[in-house]
């Protein structure tokens, strides 16, 4: 029996098909060959569409396993083969590299056809950066010209036919890219049905949001990898590209309707329905708009986020120079025109609404701080970590050839701060801007609106505290690269000037909290979790009670109040029991928490014990002899079942456990094991002739011999109509701290057993 073809080899065989015609530079021949191999591959993705059980749609070729990737992925990489092998015929024929540039779009379905995934979209989406790569390593190979005589390379630009033949297909590869965007629009059918459900409306935009997503990362992409490779004809296009992509879209989004409060809107919007999606803009918006449509919504999602990516990728690019990553200029020049929104014809192309200056800069730096934490997965600020961390993928500091090295790239957000620091003094205006006072005093207001509300004015002050600390001790190569990028003030009044900005804002935004938090009542319900947790702690076995086993708990209606016992838990921090909170809480608070209370509730238990009355005697013996366990013997035996000997930690013990450790514990007689024993249960030494030997902070030759049975019982007492056996509330000692008080009845039962205080005449603290 023959094996028949799989899909990816017959794919690779069109694909070969294709290439052959770029070999034998026949046009004709190579359009009927790539016209079939993208039949076929357009066949083949309707042939696996399908959905999922929401309705979404899915395609079979996206599934993969531990041995092979997703199948439509490998379709895709034929066409980047092609591609590449096109670039070394660009010289004599550009064709084939113009019409490998549309593959992409040639791949997508029919209006009337069905409806590819975001998956299979966002691959074949893609492509268009992996084309820059092979197009940039064919202008790198072009570029360098060949010193036989110091086998080395000394970098060129492109010139002559060559430097022609790559101007002229520039344009093509830019037009395919902006021409696959504008397929979004009828590929999730944004016009629809006017007349249509704003819920429908409101699903197509959702669905839509990855791929454009994608596209948006893609395009600033497509630059960064021009710029790195020192490519300035490459960085005009593609800068031109990601600046003029806003107005690509704004025939077909409302760019009418900006929402008040805009940068308040994050992409996260865009996984929730539309009633929730709405009710959300809503806040956001004038107070006499009316209800915002999904258009409005969607729009201005887009354009905050088209911001987010421009200001990121300049400051990636100011990254790079700071740090000698690149050794022209581009870079510098690149980040000052995105910031501009500067295009090929050298205008000033900027949203009609609003003009780049400091303010509109700075709090667009704002808005990216309140995005979510550094790879918090699922939210906007995780995406533009891992754009950041793409757009600086490709890249690596000079480096001595043989040695070993640590890698230079970046992760995210927070390694771009000096570019940022820097991007903010070049904008730096001489006068203050009394505006940006009252917009932050606004921001600051607006805590219910702000994405994680008062978390997220925390995150702004931590990194306005970050900036500041930048500048506090700026180095002569930052003052010097600032210089270059500001004519407006000397860099280093600059650099002051900014400082005592970001001071103002700082002391603005704590100033607001501060008032916030004096004014704002303590969230009973969060301390009633707290106490829930305590209670629960409180009233399970084992109680951890040192020294004491086999104890059980009961529970009662409180009889005598007066055996109410507070324990308090002093310097806690008032905004973590607030609505929102105002303070981060931390780690494990909870469960720490009910430990301590649990320990101060079992150290009372302690206190109760020493108050019993105690049968003083002597034994004149060191715990270590064995005379001292044969006088010991009757009492032992009198205390009752489970004998408990506590010596001193500073005297008997220390000498006791040297002993241990000595060659006399071989040559004595004394029956010593070494048990396991938790922390909770006491400082245990060992297990000497049948007795668990403790220590504690005693006098020295103190000890006391006691039953660990001698404890019965531990009661507590119902202490409100509800049935709690706590009372918990917050007593505040000033604006920002308090204490937790946690008040509970309890009450011990003991057995009927001696307790022996021995009194030892020779023991020393050592």
């Amino acid at each position: 029996m023959f094996d028949l073809p799989r899909p990816e080899q017959i794919i690779e065989e069109l694909a070969d098909k294709v290439g052959v015609q770029i070999d034998r530079d026949a046009p004709v021949a190579f359009d009927s060959a790539l016209r079939e191999m993208t039949r076929y591959h357009r066949f083949l993705l309707h042939l696996g569409a399908s959905k999922t059980t929401d309705g979404s749609p899915f395609n079979l070729a996206e599934i993969a396993g531990d041995a092979w990737s997703p199948p439509h992925q490998e379709w895709n990489k034929q066409y980047i083969r092609l591609f590449e092998r096109a670039a070394n015929k660009l010289e004599d024929n550009d064709y084939y590299i113009r019409s490998l540039s549309y593959a992409p779009s040639r791949i997508l379905p029919r209006r009337d056809g069905q409806k590819f995934s975001q998956n299979t979209l966002i691959s074949i989406a893609d492509m268009f950066p992996a084309f820059v790569h092979r197009l940039e390593a064919w202008v790198t190979k072009h570029s360098l010209q060949t010193i036989s005589s110091l086998s080395s390379s000394v970098g060129r630009g492109l010139s002559g036919s060559t430097a022609k033949s790559y101007e002229s297909v520039l344009p093509v590869l830019v037009g395919s890219s902006e021409s696959w965007l504008h397929s979004i629009v009828w590929l999730f059918d944004w016009e629809g049905d006017p007349a249509g459900e704003k819920s429908d409306t409101w699903v197509r935009y959702k669905e839509s949001w990855p791929v454009l997503w994608r596209h948006l990362q893609n395009t600033a992409y497509c630059l960064a990898v021009a710029v790195w490779n020192d490519d300035r004809l490459g960085a005009d296009y593609f800068r031109d590209a990601l600046v003029k992509w806003r107005q690509e879209l704004s025939y077909n989004l409302d760019s009418r309707s900006e929402l008040r409060w805009h940068r308040l809107l994050l992409p996260d919007v865009m996984t929730l329905n539309w009633v929730d999606a709405s009710k959300k803009a809503a806040a956001l918006g004038y107070e006499y708009d009316p209800e915002p449509s999904p258009a409005t919504v969607f729009s201005n999602v887009v354009h905050q986020s088209y911001d987010d990516v421009l200001n990121l990728t300049a400051a990636t690019f100011l990254f790079w120079s700071i740090n000698k990553k690149v050794k022209s200029d581009l870079a510098t020049q690149t980040a000052q025109l995105l910031l501009e929104r500067k295009v090929l014809d050298g205008e000033a192309m900027r949203p009609s609404y609003r003009e780049v200056n400091f303010r509109h800069l700075l709090l667009d730096v704002l808005r990216i701080e309140m995005a979510g934490y550094r790879f918090q997965d699922g939210t906007y600020g995780a995406e533009l970590d891992k754009l950041v961390s793409r757009l600086d993928s490709m890249t690596e500091r000079t480096v001595v050839s043989g040695r070993v090295f640590t890698p230079s790239t970046i992760h995210g957000r927070e390694e771009l701060r000096p570019a940022i620091v820097a991007m903010l003094v070049a904008w730096l205006p001489q006068e203050p801007d009394a505006v940006l006072g009252e917009s932050i005093n606004a921001l600051a207001s607006k805590v219910a609106l702000l994405p994680d509300e008062d978390g997220s004015l925390r995150s702004i002050l931590h990194e306005i505290k970050n900036l500041r600390t930048l500048l506090e001790s700026p180095n002569d190569n930052f003052i010097n690269f600032v210089a270059n990028l500001t004519t407006k003030q000397s860099p280093a009044s600059a650099v002051i000037h900014l400082a005592e900005e970001l001071k103002k804002i700082e002391q603005l935004i704590s100033e607001a909290r501060a008032q916030r938090l004096k004014s704002i009542a303590v969230d009973q319900s969060k301390i009633n979790i707290l106490r829930d947790n305590v209670e629960s702690k409180l009233l399970q076995l084992p109680a951890n009670i040192q020294f004491f086993s086999k104890f059980t708990i009961d529970t009662e209606t409180l009889l005598n109040p007066d055996n109410i016992f507070t324990a308090r838990l002093d310097n806690v921090k008032k905004g973590q029991f607030v609505t929102p909170a105002m303070e981060q809480e931390s780690i494990n608070f909870g469960n720490v928490l009910s430990s301590n209370v649990s320990s101060i509730a079992a150290n009372r238990i302690w206190r109760l014990f020493t108050m019993r009355p105690r049968i003083s005697i002597e034994i004149s013996e060191n715990l270590e002899d064995k005379a001292f366990w044969q006088k010991a013997v009757p009492y032992i035996a009198e205390v009752g079942p489970n004998p408990v000997l506590i010596v001193s930690i500073a005297a008997e013990a220390k000498s006791f456990q040297r002993f241990m450790y000595s060659d006399a514990k071989g040559r004595s007689e004394l029956r010593i094991e070494r048990q396991q024993k938790t922390s909770a249960e006491g400082h245990f030494i060992a297990n000497v002739e049948g007795v668990d030997v403790f220590c504690a902070n005693f006098e020295a030759g103190v000890a006391w011999l006691f039953s660990s049975e001698a404890l019965r019982c531990v009661t507590y007492a119902e202490v409100d109509e509800s049935k709690h056996f706590i009372e918990a509330s917050f007593e505040e000692d000033d604006s920002k701290n308090g204490s937790l008080a946690f008040s509970f009845y309890q009450r011990a039962e003991w057995a009927d057993l001696p307790i022996f205080e021995i009194k030892m005449n020779n023991s020393v603290i050592e």
